[in-house]
C-alpha cells in the first residue's frame, strides 16, 4: 500500500511540475481503476482479469482483498477493517491514503480535486459494530471511504440484531428510505438528517425519546418495546402504520394521522385515546392500557379491534359494520351488541362491573352503563330480577347472567356487589348549605361547586372519598363571607344632622349621641341593627326643640340699612337682601324680602324669622310734619315747604326704624334682649392662640398663648416646642376568697393588676398601649393577670403622632 501511495504522490508532483497550465484544460479525465477481485491475491497467484492486480509488475499488497500478514501476537484483518490508528501510522502527515485515493475527478483547468465523501473511521462511526456493518455493506471499493455514489446507493439499511449501541453516522445516509435497527442496544437515535425516510423500525432497544418531526415522509413507524414516555407524530401526516406498543406512553395524539390504517399501542399507560380522525383505520390494538372509554363510531373501516385489559364500562360497535374480530376481555362491560357487524371472532370473557347494593340488597339495573337491556338477559345466578330491579341473594357478593349480543352469541357478564358508602355526613352538609340564603354572601359559588361535585353510588371501600366530599362542603360553608350591610340610610341621616346648626336648639346631644353610636362594618344579617341606627338619628332630629328667644349681649353692633336694596347682617350673620318701600299714611310702610324667608310685615306686626326663631313685634307708626324754609340769596321770594317724617317704633326699645325723608338712613337695631356677655372657658388652638365663646350670643374672643412651665397661663394649652412625655406604672397584688367561718371550702385566689399613668408636657396623650411580648399591643391604662406581672411593654402616642416606647420591669419604668 505504501508503494501505491508514493506512486500516486510522485505522479501528481510530476504532472504539476512539467505540464503547462493550458494542458490541464485540454486533457480528458481518466477514471481511477478499481480492484474487482472476489478473493485476495497472494505472492504466488494474481488475478489477471483485475485492472489493478493484472497489471504488469503488480504486487500482492495492491489487491483490494489483500490480507497483510499478522505481526506476532496479532490477528489478521481485512484491509477495509483496519483500525484508524493503523491507518494513521501508514499515512503521510499531510494527507491520508483514503483521501488521496479519492482524487479521481478533475476540477477547473484539469486540476484533480477530491470528491465529497465520508471516511469510515471511529470519528464518523464511533460504534465498532456499526462501523464494521457500514464498511462491509456499502464500501464497494474497500477503501475505508464512502463516496457520494456509495452513500446515495444506500436506500435501505438493515442493521438489526448487530449489538450496536450507537448509531452515530446514520445521518450521512441522506438518501436512506428504510431503516431497520431493532433488537440492538441503542439508548438514543437521531434520524433528523434522514428526511427521505419512509420506513423506520427501531423496536426492542432502550430508547427514552424519539424525534421523528423531520421525517415527514414516514409511512411506517415501529418503535415497540422501548422506554418512551412521549411520542409526537403530528408532523408524520403520511403515516399508515404505527406500532408503539410496550412503552410508557401516557398520551398519544394521532389526530393528524388521517391516513393511518394500522395502530398498535398496547401495553402503555394511556387513559384516553381519540381515533375519531382515523377513519381509514382497519386494525386497532389498544389492550392493556387504562382506558375508561373508547369511541370507534367513526372507524367504519375497522376489521380488527383488541381492547382487552382496560377499564371500559361500555363499547358501541354498531357503526363498525366491517368488524370481523373483537377482543374486549377483562373490562367492566355489562352488555354488548354486535348485531350490525360481520363478526367471526368474539371474545368478551372476564367482564366484571362493580355495583353498590343498599341495605335492602337491591340494585336498579336501568342505571347500568352502555345500552344494557334487561330483556336480553337470561340465566341469572346469585340474584333475582323483577323488571329492572335486581335483588341480590343474602349470601352472595356477585351475580352473573348471560347476555344476547346478537349473531347468536350469548356471553356471560358479572356484577360484583359491594356495600354502599355512608353518605350521612354528605347529606347533612348539603342540608346545611341549602338552608343558607346565598344572596347574603359575597361569593356562594364554592359551596355550589362542592355540592355539585358529590358523586353518589360510592362503595364502602371508597368511604374516605365520600367523607372528603362532606368536608369540602363544610369547608366551603366555613369560608363564606357575608355581604356588607347597607349604610345608605345611616349616611343620609348623618348628612341631615350635620346640616343643622346645633346652637339653634335647646339640646342637640341626643342627635350627637345617635350619630356617635353608629357602628360600621356590620354585615347583611345585621341590617336591622343598621336601619335602627338610621332611625335613631332621624328620631333625635325630629325631637329637637328650638331655643327660646335668645339674648343679645352688649357689644352687639348696630346694623345700618340704607335706602333701597341692601343686605342685612346681625352679628355677622346674613339675613338676606331687602327692599324698604313706603306705601301710604295708613299702611305706613312695608319690607319686601327677595325670598320672603327672614322678614315680613303681617297685620301691623313686624315678623323676623331665623332658622331657629320667629319673633313678632307690635309696630306703631308715627308721622310728623316739619316745615323747612329754604334760604339763601336766591330764595327770598320762595315759600317754606313741609316734610313728612315716618317712624316705626316697636314695643319698648327693641326695635326702631325711622325715615325722615327719601334720602334718610334707616336704622334697624337687633330685636333681642340685651345682656352682658357670658364667656366660657378658654380653648387652646393649634396656632398658639386661645379662644373663648359667649354662651349667650356665640361671640368669640381670641388671644395669644403665653407659656410658662410648659403650659399657657391663660388657657392651659401645652407648649408644643417643649413637649415631653413621662410614664409611670405600678403593679398591685390582690387576694380574694377564704376568710370567715363560712368560707372554709372557698379557695383563695390571687391576681395582679398593673396601672399605667402617662402625662405630657406641651402635648396631649392620645393613646396608651401595653404588651406582654413587645409585639401584640392592647389599648388601656390598666390590666390584670392570673400570674405575677414582672415585665411588660408600654407604647404612648401623643396628639402630634409621636410614639415613645417604655419598659416596666421589676417595679421600674424606663424609656427604650
Amino acid at each position: 500500500m505504501r508503494k501505491r501511495l508514493f506512486s500516486i504522490l510522485l505522479a501528481q508532483c510530476m504532472v504539476l511540475c512539467l505540464v503547462p497550465t493550458t494542458a490541464f484544460a485540454e486533457s480528458e479525465t481518466e477514471e481511477t481503476p478499481v480492484c474487482t477481485c472476489e478473493t485476495a491475491c497472494t505472492e504466488e497467484t494474481m488475478n489477471a482479469e483485475c485492472p489493478i492486480c493484472g497489471a504488469e509488475g503488480a504486487l500482492a499488497e495492491n489487491c483490494g482483498k489483500y490480507v497483510e500478514p499478522a505481526a506476532e501476537g496479532e490477528e489478521s484483518q481485512l484491509e477495509g477493517e483496519k483500525t484508524q490508528e493503523k491507518q494513521d501510522s501508514d499515512m503521510p502527515d499531510t494527507q491520508s491514503e483514503a483521501t488521496l485515493a479519492q482524487m479521481s475527478g478533475e476540477g477547473e483547468n484539469g486540476i484533480a480535486v477530491q470528491s465529497a465523501g465520508v471516511a469510515i473511521d471511529n470519528t464518523n462511526f464511533p460504534d465498532a459494530n456499526f462501523r464494521s456493518f457500514v464498511a462491509s455493506s456499502f464500501d464497494e471499493d474497500n477503501d475505508n471511504y464512502l463516496s457520494d455514489t456509495e452513500i446515495n446507493a444506500a436506500e435501505n439499511i438493515n442493521c438489526a440484531k448487530k449489538g450496536i449501541s450507537d448509531l452515530t453516522g446514520i445521518s450521512h445516509f441522506t438518501a436512506l428510505k428504510s431503516l431497520k435497527c431493532f433488537n440492538n442496544q441503542l439508548t438514543a437515535l437521531d434520524v433528523s438528517k434522514n428526511t427521505a425516510l419512509t420506513s423506520l423500525d427501531c423496536g426492542a432497544n432502550q430508547l427514552t425519546t424519539l424525534d421523528v418531526s423531520k421525517n415527514t415522509a414516514l409511512t411506517y413507524l415501529d418503535c415497540r418495546s422501548n422506554q418512551l414516555t412521549a411520542l409526537d407524530v403530528s408532523k408524520n401526516t403520511a403515516l399508515t402504520d404505527l406500532a408503539c406498543r410496550s412503552n410508557q406512553l401516557t398520551a398519544l395524539d394521532v389526530s393528524k394521522n388521517t391516513v393511518l390504517t394500522y395502530l398498535n399501542c398496547y401495553a402503555n399507560q394511556l387513559t384516553t385515546l381519540d381515533v375519531s380522525k382515523n377513519t381509514a383505520l382497519t386494525y386497532l390494538d389498544c389492550r392493556s392500557n387504562q382506558l375508561t372509554a373508547l369511541d370507534v363510531s367513526k372507524n367504519t373501516a375497522l376489521t380488527d379491534l383488541d381492547c382487552r385489559n382496560n377499564q371500559l364500562t361500555a363499547l358501541d360497535v354498531s357503526k363498525n359494520t366491517a368488524l370481523t374480530d373483537l377482543d374486549c376481555r377483562n373490562n367492566q362491560l355489562t352488555s354488548l351488541d354486535i348485531s350490525n357487524t360481520d363478526m367471526s371472532g368474539l371474545d368478551c370473557d372476564g367482564n366484571i362491573y362493580q355495583i353498590v347494593v343498599g341495605n335492602d340488597r337491591t340494585f336498579d339495573l336501568s342505571t347500568l352503563p352502555g345500552n344494557f337491556n334487561v330483556a336480553k338477559t337470561s340465566d341469572w345466578s346469585g340474584g333475582t330480577v323483577s323488571g329492572n330491579t335486581l335483588t341480590v341473594d343474602s349470601d352472595q357478593d356477585s351475580v352473573t347472567y348471560k347476555y344476547d349480543c346478537g349473531k347468536n352469541r350469548r356471553r356471560t357478564f358479572t356484577l360484583k356487589c359491594v356495600k354502599s358508602a355512608d353518605y350521612t355526613k354528605v347529606d347533612e352538609a348539603i342540608k346545611k348549605a341549602n338552608a343558607l340564603k346565598k344572596d347574603n354572601y359575597k361569593d356562594f359559588t364554592a359551596v355550589e361547586t362542592a355540592v355539585k361535585s358529590v358523586v353518589r353510588g360510592k362503595s364502602i371501600t371508597e368511604q374516605s372519598e365520600v367523607d372528603a366530599m362532606a368536608k369540602a362542603i363544610e369547608d366551603a360553608i366555613e369560608a363564606l363571607q357575608y355581604k356588607d350591610a347597607d349604610y345608605i340610610k345611616v349616611d343620609e341621616a348623618i348628612a341631615k344632622a350635620n346640616a343643622l346648626n346645633k346652637d339653634d336648639y335647646k339640646d342637640f346631644s341626643a342627635v350627637e349621641s345617635a350619630v356617635n353610636a353608629v357602628v360600621r362594618g356590620k354585615n347583611i344579617t345585621e341590617q336591622s341593627e343598621v336601619d335602627a341606627m338610621a332611625k335613631a338619628i332621624e328620631d333625635a332630629i325630629a325631637a329637637l326643640q328650638y331655643k327660646e328667644k335668645p339674648k343679645i349681649c352688649k357689644g352687639g353692633k348696630e346694623v345700618k340699612i340704607s335706602n333701597g336694596a341692601h343686605e342685612m347682617r346681625i352679628h355677622g350673620k346674613s339675613y338676606g337682601t331687602f327692599t324698604f318701600a313706603w306705601v301710604n299714611d295708613k299702611a305706613g310702610w312695608s319690607i319686601q324680602n327677595a325670598d320672603g324667608k327672614y322678614m315680613s310685615f303681617d297685620n301691623g306686626k313686624l315678623v323676623l324669622r331665623d332658622t331657629a326663631y320667629v319673633w313678632k313685634y307690635d309696630a306703631k307708626f308715627y308721622t310728623t310734619t316739619e316745615e323747612k324754609t329754604s334760604f339763601g340769596w336766591g330764595w327770598w321770594g320762595r315759600p317754606s315747604t313741609k316734610v313728612t317724617n315716618w317712624y316705626l317704633v316697636g314695643d319698648g326699645t327693641d326695635l326702631s326704624i325711622s325715615k325722615s325723608d327719601t334720602n334718610a338712613d334707616v336704622k334697624l337695631y337687633d330685636a333681642m334682649e340685651s345682656t352682658e356677655h357670658s364667656f366660657g372657658k378658654w380653648t387652646p388652638a393649634e396656632d398658639g392662640k386661645h379662644t373663648r365663646t359667649c354662651t349667650i350670643c356665640g361671640a368669640t374672643e381670641t388671644g395669644d398663648c403665653t407659656y410658662e412651665n410648659g403650659a399657657c397661663m391663660v388657657c392651659g394649652a401645652l407648649d408644643p416646642d417643649n413637649a415631653s412625655v413621662s410614664v409611670s406604672a405600678t403593679v398591685t397584688k390582690r387576694t380574694s376568697g377564704g376568710g370567715g367561718w363560712w368560707w372554709w371550702n372557698r379557695p383563695t385566689t390571687t391576681t395582679w393588676e398593673a396601672r399605667i399613668t402617662a402625662t405630657g408636657t406641651g402635648v396631649d396623650i392620645d393613646k396608651v398601649e401595653y404588651s406582654d411580648d413587645g409585639k401584640h399591643y392592647l389599648t388601656g391604662t390598666s390590666f390584670t393577670s392570673d400570674t405575677e406581672i414582672t415585665k411588660f411593654y408600654i407604647r404612648v402616642t401623643d396628639s402630634k403622632g409621636n410614639v415613645t416606647n417604655w419598659l416596666y420591669e421589676n417595679g421600674k419604668v424606663t424609656q427604650k
